[in-house]
């Protein structure tokens, strides 16, 4: 089998890294592979880097027109079986413009938990462009099918964590909080997130300044960038928790970091699944979320970790006192969530998902020999 997959995004963030996985563990398994996505990609340079054949385009937004000519061209060279769009905003409606041009069936991979808009062109987009939806989480696979699209042309294949990669490790754990100038027995969490509103970080500011008087050597590790950042700095600066936090930016070795941590807070008000909560749990590290999206499918107390209520500082504070008070108990949960890692959310089960959905879409019609997928949505 040959699948194309197209992704435009140009940070190295975890969806990119998803479709790193993916298209490695398809290779592994004998099926042709290439990416399509543009120049500036952080995602094509490790693809090129890692021996997967690249399509590099120019165009400067996911609905520049270029981008159609660009994934038209790369199918018409590649010649794929199927094309797996794994982008949105604009890109995932080219590039399905793009496959429908060359006659080849489309999967796109859904990662957001927002609602359809209930608009003529969005129901026209799912009934003609896509052959199916994967959904990384069976809530967003819930959230789908509230919008319009039949139950059987959606598929949930969670994401996944290379268990290989993250992993506990003491000795890096040590360097970590060494280099992150936080001392061996402080209690230290991290948050792992884009700095935008619905990731919540304004909520654990607030349960940090809780903590603050009783817990003077509590730090956070933040991790991220965002449009956010100078809002975030202010309020900080303004609750006087300041001397709280570790501003660490974007950062790619994050498998050298979490092993550090004591727990991921994740505050977010909506998430998809969350990939730095997969990352964490691997790492055997305990997570506090929100029952959002599909956090709840990960983080299952109080077997790995909690879930408060969205916008509740307070009992956010409450669990992180717990993590403080008891880290034993905390990393039982950790080590909790590294089982559960390895037995539901390995890159092998995610690779195997898709691999099922594309073999669906692809089941040739008995009577005609012509794949069910030509004449429209499976």
């Amino acid at each position: 089998m040959k699948i194309l997959h197209i992704e435009t995004g140009r940070h190295w963030l975890g969806g990119p890294a998803q479709v790193l996985y993916l298209m490695q563990g398809l290779k592994m398994r004998g099926h042709g592979v290439c990416l399509v996505c543009p120049k500036s990609s952080a995602l094509g340079l490790r693809a090129a880097d890692a021996g997967l054949e690249v399509q590099f385009t120019a165009f400067d937004s996911d609905v520049d027109p270029r981008l159609l000519w660009g994934a038209t061209k790369a199918i018409r060279a590649f010649d794929p079986d199927i094309v797996h769009l794994h982008s949105r905003r604009g890109a995932d409606t080219l590039g399905a413009v793009a496959a429908r041009l060359c006659h080849r069936p489309t999967v796109l991979s859904r990662r957001v938990d927002y609602p359809l808009r209930d608009a003529p062109l969005v129901r026209w987009r799912y009934e003609n462009l896509f052959d199916h939806i994967i959904a990384i989480s069976e809530a967003i696979r819930r959230v789908v099918i509230a919008g319009g699209v039949a139950a059987e042309n959606v598929t949930t294949v969670h994401s996944a964590v290379n268990i290989e990669q993250f992993h506990p490790d003491a000795e890096r754990a040590a360097a970590a909080r060494s280099e992150l100038g936080v001392a061996p027995d402080a209690p230290l969490f991290a948050i792992v997130a884009h700095m935008i509103p619905r990731k919540g970080h304004d909520v654990l500011w607030n349960a940090v300044k809780r903590l603050s008087d009783e817990a003077p050597e509590l730090r956070v590790a933040v991790f991220g960038k965002g449009d956010s950042e100078q809002r975030l700095r202010d309020r900080a600066a303004e609750l006087g928790i300041d001397g709280h936090l570790v501003w660490c930016g974007f950062r790619e070795d994050l498998p050298d970091v979490l092993p550090a941590i004591d727990c991921l807070v994740h505050p977010a008000r909506m998430e998809g699944l969350g990939v730095a909560i997969l990352q964490a749990l691997a790492c055997a590290k305990p997570v506090i979320a929100c029952p959002v999206g599909g956090i709840p499918e990960a983080v299952s107390p109080p077997e790995d970790g909690w879930l408060v209520p969205v916008d509740d500082d307070a009992a956010l504070a409450d669990a992180m006192r717990s993590v403080i008070a008891d880290p034993s108990a905390a990393a039982l949960k950790g080590a909790a969530g590294r089982i559960l890692m390895e037995r539901s959310f390995s890159v092998d089960a995610m690779v195997e998902g898709n691999l099922a959905v594309y073999e669906k879409v692809l089941r040739r019609d008995p009577r005609t020999g012509v794949p069910v997928s030509a004449a429209g949505p499976a």
